[in-house]
């Protein structure tokens, strides 16, 4: 039995969730909830994660202006 199965086969009574079926939903939407937090903050790291090291590399200021060479100018469209 599949995972997808097992949530289906939770018991509801007269439309509620028994105790133990609210404890698996509560968990299940808990673990999408934390899933979809990690997945939204991914680019706010990498920007983190370009911004130090860039500072590492060439130092910080508003004058600095880091340019890859494999930068070719095109469009990415």
């Amino acid at each position: 039995m599949g995972h997808w199965d097992d949530l289906l086969g939770l018991s509801f009574e007269r439309n509620f969730p028994s105790e133990e079926a609210r404890e698996r939903l509560l968990g299940e939407h808990h673990s999408r909830r934390a899933v979809r937090v990690c997945l939204g903050a991914l680019p706010a790291v990498n920007m983190l994660g370009l911004r130090d090291g860039s500072e590492a590399k060439f130092g910080s200021g508003y004058k600095v202006l880091p340019i890859s060479k494999s930068w070719t100018g095109r469009s990415m469209a």
